[in-house]
C-alpha cells in the first residue's frame, strides 16, 4: 500500500457550505452586497486568526459586529453557523467503505464556532480517526506548517498520506509539504474513487 492514512478537508469535501444563507440571514439579500461582505470577511486578518486559534470567539465575533456595522454578536453567531448546511450526500459511503481498511483523518480550515456546531449537528464526525482542525494546530492551509505539524501528530511521513481538498490552493501546497494530494468538489463519488485508486496502487 502506497498511503498509510487519508486526510479530507471538511468543507466541499464533507459538508456542503456556502456563504449565502450566512448573508441572507445578516440581511443582505442583492448580490453585490453579498460579493462584497464575502471579499471584507474573507480578506479579514482576524478571520483567518480566528481559524489559528489566536484570538478568542469572543473576539471575533465583536470584530466582525464592527466590522460590518451589525454589533449583535448572538445573531452573528447563529448567522455564521448556517454557512454549514448539511453532510454532502454519500459521506457514509465513504466511511462504510474505508473504515477499518485505513484511517480516515480529518485536516480543515475551520474555527471553534464552527467545530462545536459540527459536534452536536453532524454525527459522521465522531467516525474519523482524528480530526485537525487548524484553531487547534495554530495553522491555517495552505500554509506548510498545517501539514507538516498534521503528518508529526500522526506520526506519519508526508509522503504516507493522500489529502482530499476542494481548493486547488491546498492541494498544491499539500503536495509541495510532500503529501499526495488530489481535488474533490462537492463529491462524495469522486472522493471514494480517488481514495480507491490510492488503495490498489
Amino acid at each position: 500500500m502506497s498511503i498509510k492514512a487519508v486526510f479530507l478537508d471538511l468543507g466541499g469535501v464533507i459538508v456542503e457550505v456556502s456563504w449565502k444563507p450566512v448573508l441572507i440571514e445578516m440581511g443582505y439579500t442583492e448580490a453585490e452586497a453579498q460579493d462584497e461582505i464575502i471579499s471584507l470577511v474573507g480578506n479579514w486578518e482576524n478571520h483567518h486568526r480566528y481559524e489559528r486559534g489566536e484570538i478568542s470567539e469572543l473576539e471575533f465575533f465583536v470584530g466582525l459586529g464592527d466590522l460590518i456595522q451589525k454589533p449583535e454578536t448572538k445573531a452573528l453567531i447563529t448567522a455564521w453557523n448556517k454557512m454549514l448546511i448539511r453532510p454532502l450526500p454519500g459521506v457514509e459511503d465513504i466511511f462504510a467503505k474505508f473504515k477499518g481498511r485505513i484511517p480516515l483523518m480529518a485536516l480543515s480550515n475551520t474555527n471553534l464556532t464552527h467545530v462545536e456546531y459540527m459536534q452536536k449537528n453532524f454525527s459522521f464526525l465522531k467516525m474519523f480517526d482524528h480530526v485537525f482542525t487548524s484553531h487547534e494546530l495554530g495553522h491555517r492551509k495552505p500554509e506548510q506548517e498545517c501539514y507538516l505539524k498534521a503528518a508529526a501528530i500522526a506520526q506519519l511521513e508526508p509522503s504516507e498520506i493522500l489529502f482530499i481538498d476542494d481548493n486547488p490552493d491546498n492541494v498544491d501546497a499539500a503536495i509541495r509539504a510532500g503529501y499526495k494530494a488530489e481535488l474533490s468538489v462537492n463529491s462524495t463519488s469522486d472522493t471514494i474513487r480517488l481514495i480507491e485508486r490510492y488503495l490498489t496502487l
